[in-house]
């Protein structure tokens, strides 16, 4: 099995959301994100479900 993985710039890019709001989203408790070094990395199909378990919430992201 061949997973991808997606960097802060895809996850802006997917979501249309901010640098600063990106990061914030990786750094939320909960929220599928690897850190390697100095890199997140967030398996795509994990951000499916992670978007899919929070649908019709609002998910506020604090720096």
């Amino acid at each position: 099995m061949t997973h991808k993985y997606l960097t802060v710039k895809d996850i802006q890019e997917a979501l249309h959301i901010g640098h600063n709001a990106a990061y914030a989203l990786m750094s939320l408790d909960g929220f599928p994100s690897v850190k390697v070094g100095r890199k997140y990395l967030v398996d795509e199909e994990a951000l499916h479900k992670w978007l899919s378990e929070h649908k019709g919430t609002t998910v506020y992201l604090t720096p």
